[in-house]
């Protein structure tokens, strides 16, 4: 049996929580990938710490996605210190979870005035820095959908990992993201499948990243899946939901591609 997995961000509500607790109990899904709640005040994160907690009485594995998004910018020089900081801060509080998988976006590249390969080896530098700082857990670098961000194609996502050189930096492919960039989904699987620890599951029409249930866009999933057919680890679905029920459809959904 495949193990399924849905992201739970921070600004999901205890209702909600509470709504998610038949997925487990009735064995539809097996993990989830939450967010560091650096946004939010004291008392919203520690009831968000509270609700995923709570969630673990099912003995179910954790992932958590480290901070991404314009303000956490890891190739802004200007602000790297302060959101390097952040990252370190999210790592800490992923041990509340025993979490063993660390999402990573690189940062952006257009936004900054220096070369994309400067920034590729300040992304080296820092990955390293990251990897260090969260063993045994693993940073998994995340494909991403624009050529202005780091980590775009899967050449430069190879050479960043082989340059680490370290035994917990993983790769996590990303359908949606891969199939609005220009290269063929394929191409990551093939290139990175040996470094492959965590998959996002989402559909879209190849124009924009739109985190669509699987079969309203272009991906081909069966077809993609037998590729990764000793793929063992988790299938992340980071489609846009607005109640368990659609939760319980795109759990249903899934098994009809694996």
């Amino acid at each position: 049996m495949i193990k399924k997995c849905f992201t739970i961000n921070q600004n999901r509500t205890t209702e909600e929580f509470q709504s998610y607790h038949q997925l487990f109990e009735k064995n539809l899904f097996q993990a989830i990938e939450i967010f560091y709640p650096y946004d939010k005040s004291i008392e919203q994160m520690e009831t968000y710490e509270k609700n995923v907690l709570d969630l673990m009485k099912y003995n179910i594995e954790v992932v958590l996605h480290l901070p991404h998004g314009v303000k956490n910018d890891l190739c802004n020089e200007e602000t790297y210190d302060v959101v390097l900081n952040r990252f370190k801060k999210a790592i800490d509080f992923s041990k509340k979870f025993n979490v063993n998988k660390l999402t990573l976006h690189l940062g952006y590249v257009t936004k900054n005035k220096k070369s994309r390969e400067f920034l590729k080896q300040k992304s080296i530098e820092t990955v390293r820095i990251l990897a260090n700082y969260a063993y045994p857990a693993n940073i998994m670098i995340e494909n991403m959908p624009d050529i202005h961000e780091m980590g775009y194609s899967p050449e430069e996502i190879r050479n960043i990992i082989d340059t680490v050189n370290l035994p917990n930096v993983k790769f996590i492919l990303d359908f949606g993201h891969a199939n609005v960039s220009e290269f063929p989904i394929e191409s990551y699987i093939d290139l990175l499948k040996d470094k492959l620890f965590h998959l996002h599951i989402h559909d879209n029409d190849g124009t924009r990243d739109q985190h669509k249930p699987l079969g309203t866009g272009n991906i081909p999933f069966k077809k993609l899946f037998k590729k990764l057919n000793d793929y063992n680890e988790l299938f992340c679905m980071e489609i846009l939901y607005e109640s368990v029920d659609n939760l319980i459809q795109y759990e249903n959904d899934l098994k009809q591609y694996v």
